[in-house]
């Protein structure tokens, strides 16, 4: 790996250490990072969720995956986002 590399990968697993949380993804308690925020669809506007998880974890999280977040039964929403080391999704 090179230094940014290893630099990226040191800062993920801080942010994962510090603000991680304990979700269920199709059975399986994995460590994920939240975060939430304000989408419009045109005249629509509302609060969507979006999880991240290692791809080391070795979880390939599908559309339609059934998600236990903060007790509540979810559903991953669209496709993942595969980004480097990371793979990102919204809930419905």
């Amino acid at each position: 790996m090179s230094n940014w590399s290893d630099g990226v990968a040191g800062m993920d697993a801080a942010l994962f250490d510090q603000f991680g949380e304990m979700v269920t993804i199709a059975g399986v308690s994995v460590q994920v990072i939240a975060g939430s925020g304000l989408e419009s669809f045109g005249a629509m506007a509302g609060n969507v969720t979006s999880l991240s998880i290692y791809r080391a974890t070795g979880i390939r999280p599908r559309k339609g995956d059934t998600v236990v977040y903060q007790g509540r039964d979810r559903v991953i929403a669209g496709v993942p986002d595969h980004h480097d080391e990371l793979i990102s999704f919204e809930l419905s």
